[in-house]
Formats: C-alpha cells, structure tokens, sequence
C-alpha cells in the first residue's frame, strides 16, 4: 500500500505517497489532473493508493518548510522511483543540477548521451513524479523560456525566482505564453 497525505507549501498543496519507507511520488495538488495521476501512479507501482499518516511524509514536509525558507540546497530523502532506464537516468541527471542554475533541456539531452534526444528528455522530466526534489523545474527552454511544467508553469517560475534569490543569482526568470 502507498501512504498519501497533504502537505502545505507556499505555492500550494502537495500530495506525498510513501511505500516502504521510501517516498514514490510527490506532485502538486491540481484538482483537474489529480485522479488521472493517481491512475498513473497505482499502475507504475502496482499499488493502491490510501491516505494516511506516515512519519517520511512529515520529513518530506520539515525538508520541504526548509527548502522554501533557502535553509535546504539539496534532498536528503530516501526515493522509490519507477520508470525506462532513460528516465531514471534523466531524474537522476536532473538531481545534479545545483540550487539556483537552470540548464536547457538540449544541455540536459548532451549530459544524458545524445543531443538528438531532446524530445525524449522533455517526455521523461513531464514524468517525473517527484516535484521540487527531483528538480524538472530547473530545466528551461533553448532560448531561456519557462515550458513544460506538471505543476504549472507559474509555480517552476516561482520555484526559480526563490532558488535564485535565495542562491544569490537573483535573475528573474521569463514566462512564455
């Protein structure tokens, strides 16, 4: 069974699902995609999802008040993440980026192997089922635009102001519409 609850953050609510000790999935609370994505996540996991009280999802929550606040650069949670090879290579590349940068998604494709690339590597982070923690919001257009975000695209512009604020390299980052 995958344990879920709510946490609060300053850009809105998060669901976190933890099964086996280990965080599954963490991903914004959109009303609209939220039974869809509960669909995904039970098929990827072969698992149902309840809710509940589970002592990770309070760290998650403690790391995450950290995080916004600027205290917390980088995770230190336990994952349980499921998909291809390519995209579990690609999150973990995405785990590399440092607080506060944003690389393009062909500099993301060049690190995974392949510039051609560029399209599978915008399909694994769309999904990537651990938000903020496994940081696809630092992943930007060829010509610095703010594109593909699950989590809405004001929220990776928010995500990247505070980062970059907090990191010392206050830019404010572009919306494109």
């Amino acid at each position: 069974m995958i344990i879920s609850n709510s946490i609060n953050t300053p850009i809105g609510s998060m669901i976190a699902g933890v099964r086996d000790n280990k965080l599954c999935f963490l991903e914004f609370d959109i009303a609209i995609r939220l039974e869809s994505q509960k669909k995904r996540l039970e098929k990827i996991f072969e698992d149902k999802i309840e809710p509940g009280n589970h002592s990770l999802i309070n760290e998650v929550s403690k790391q995450l008040d950290s995080y916004f606040e600027g205290k917390l650069k980088r995770f230190s949670i336990s994952l349980d993440i499921r998909g291809t090879d390519f995209q579990i290579q690609i999150w973990k590349l995405l785990t590399k980026i440092p607080f506060g940068e944003t690389i393009t998604y062909g500099e993301l494709a060049r690190r995974a192997g392949d510039i051609k690339k560029v399209r599978a590597v915008g399909g694994a982070n769309g999904e990537n089922h651990i938000a903020i923690i496994i940081p696809c919001h630092r992943v930007i257009g060829a010509n610095g635009s703010l594109v593909g975000y699950g989590g809405e695209v004001w929220r990776k512009k928010k995500l990247l102001d505070m980062e970059r604020m907090f990191s010392g390299k206050a830019v404010q980052a572009e919306l494109e519409f």
